[in-house]
């Protein structure tokens, strides 16, 4: 079984909107895998987004293309197994010592590759 807590309704014309909100902490939890059985919307807020972004884009098909469906399908041809790219990415935060589920170390590498290169 599994539960959701939607935001707060303050007013009788805020019910649907807190009623939407349980009904996507429900469907980020249901995508989860079983790794949570109870959560309110703002622990699961961030799931939620990408759950409704994903929903947005799933007819269209150039938002799907670029660079990493042409990963995904150069290591699909090579036999690449998901799990060789989730090590090399452990290795890829070893060596270059910094922690890729932080997010603002992600933007800080982001905006690091990002910069001009300049000559000195």
């Amino acid at each position: 079984m599994v539960a959701a807590i939607g935001t707060r309704a303050d007013s009788l014309s805020a019910i649907p909107e807190a009623r939407d909100s349980a009904d996507r902490a429900l469907r980020a939890l249901g995508a989860a895998s079983g790794q949570r059985l109870v959560a309110e919307f703002g622990e699961v807020q961030a799931e939620a987004l990408l759950l409704r972004f994903a929903e947005a884009c799933q007819g269209d098909a150039s938002l799907r293309d670029g660079p990493l469906a042409r990963l995904r399908e150069h290591d699909r041809r090579r036999g690449v197994h998901p799990n060789t790219v989730r090590y090399r990415l452990r290795q890829i935060q070893r060596v270059g010592g910094f922690d890729l589920a932080d997010s603002t170390q992600r933007l800080a590498l982001i905006l690091q590759v990002n910069l001009p290169v300049v000559s000195s």
